[in-house]
Order: C-alpha cells, then structure tokens, then sequence
C-alpha cells in the first residue's frame, strides 16, 4: 500500500508524462550500466588473453575464442552505443529539473520491485519444495502401507496353519467287531412280540 500511495503521489505532483519520461530514463540508464559492465568484462577477457594472463575459469583463450570475444565485443560496444543516446534522448525529453525530483522515488520503487521479485522466486522455490516434499511422502506412506499389508497377510496365514488340528486316522476294526451293530442300533434282551388288547380277548375266548 505504501508503494501504490507512493506512486500515485508523484502522478499527482508531477503529472502521468513527466513521470514515465523519468521511468523511461531510469530504464536506460540501467540498460546503459548493464552495457557498460558487458563492455568491461570482455575487454577484461581480451587484454588478458594478449598478455598470457588465464582467464576465463582459469583457462587460456586459444585463437577461436579470442576471435569470438573480438566479436562479442563489437556488439556490446554497439549496445553501449545504442543504450547510451537512449539515456541522453529520455533526459532530453524528461529535463534534468524533473528528473532530480522524481528519480529518488523511483529508485525506491525499483529496490522494492526487486525484492518482491526475490521474495517471489523465494516463495516459487519453496512451493516447488513443499510439492516434492508432499510427493516423498505419498509414496512413503504407500509403502508403508504396503508393507503393513504384506505383514498382516504373513501373521494370518500363519496362524490359520497353526490352528487346524491334525486328524489322526482312527484304528481299523478286527473280527466280529467289524460287523457289530451300532450302539444306537444293537438289540437288548430278547422279549416276546408285543400283544395287544384284541389278541389277549381271543386268547381269553379259548
């Protein structure tokens, strides 16, 4: 919010153009320090390479790379250039009057749009992090799980073994045993058929 209001206050002090004059600048210059910075690090590369001197990760340049950096350099210096009126077109363009007002909050802008940039690679890094980290767990846990599973069905299978009883076959019988009636089955004492009423009247009768 502080940023916004901050903003919106150099809008309302110094107008919608002077202010994207200023930022068109502030642009420029930056492209015009990165070019200059470009332009330093080759020429670097190439002065020492004439003198012997290893460069580049400690390695000499042989000829196909110091003809490749001869190239680099001519485009940077072509970037210099080209970022260099650039900046003298936008200071034209915004005065200096203004731009002395309105840069030190544009700085402020930039170092803040900066960090949030940072803030929000951290916060992709972290997220990118956490997504990994929930992926390892799934998959621990599903192996866990499975492992779980393999002991339970091991236990089980194991106890059914160990509970059934062995049958031991029962002894064969000998003799007359072998044909005995079963108990249920195997006559008592012998007694005479049964007479009923009608029977014992006739008896009586003779």
């Amino acid at each position: 919010a502080h940023w916004s209001r901050l903003h919106k206050d150099l809008i309302e002090e110094h107008g919608a153009r002077s202010v994207d004059r200023a930022r068109r600048y502030f642009e420029a210059d930056e492209a015009l320090q990165a070019a200059a910075e470009r332009v330093r690090d080759i020429s670097q590369q190439i002065s020492a390479a004439g003198l012997g001197t290893k460069v580049a990760h400690g390695m000499e340049l042989d000829d196909e790379t110091m003809a490749q950096r001869k190239r680099e350099h001519e485009v940077a210096l072509i970037d210099f250039s080209e970022a260099l009126r650039s900046v003298e077109y936008w200071r034209a363009k915004a005065g200096e009057k203004r731009l002395n007002s309105i840069l030190p909050s544009l700085r402020l802008l930039r170092g803040h749009a900066k960090r949030l940039d940072t803030e929000q690679e951290r916060i992709a890094a972290l997220s990118q992090r956490i997504r990994v980290s929930k992926a390892r767990y799934r998959s621990s846990m599903a192996e866990l799980e499975r492992i779980s599973n393999a002991i339970h069905e091991a236990r089980s299978s194991q106890g059914s073994d160990e509970g059934e009883p062995e049958h031991e076959p029962a002894p064969a019988r000998s003799g007359l045993e072998a044909y005995s009636m079963p108990p249920e089955v195997t006559p008592t004492e012998s007694s005479g058929p049964e007479t009923t009423p009608e029977v014992q009247g006739l008896i009586a009768c003779k």
